[in-house]
């Protein structure tokens, strides 16, 4: 599997979560990044006990560094959520820095992320 500096999660210009390469590959299946984080991915690592977008938390899973947020900026049904995926245990500064680079329209499509407090996901 080869690593890439970063991943996408979420819509892209319509409806539907998918995986994204900075090249502008999407994965509905396996994506180059493992199972146990890929498996069941939507919705998990977004802030619980909130929905407001552009409020995101960051986790550290499987070597993976996960920067997740609600964001309807594409889809505006309940639930929909991104996140950028980063290889390594870096911090949020590092990943929003990686996002710039490799997915500058993600970031001018949801505007400002801000940080929150928020429990883990059950």
């Amino acid at each position: 599997m080869r690593t890439l500096p970063l991943l996408y999660f979420g819509c892209q210009r319509r409806s539907g979560h998918f995986f994204w390469a900075p090249n502008g590959r999407s994965y509905l299946y396996n994506p180059p990044i493992p199972p146990d984080l890929a498996n069941g991915f939507d919705k998990a690592h977004p802030p619980q006990g909130t929905r407001e977008a552009n409020r995101y938390v960051v986790r550290h899973l499987h070597g993976y560094t996960v920067l997740a947020f609600w964001d309807y900026s594409v889809d505006s049904r309940p639930g929909s959520n991104s996140a950028f995926i980063a290889p390594g245990n870096i911090t949020d500064a590092d990943v929003l820095a990686l996002a710039a680079e490799y997915f500058p329209d993600v970031l001018a499509r949801v505007g400002q992320l801000e940080s929150v407090t928020a429990p883990a996901p059950a």
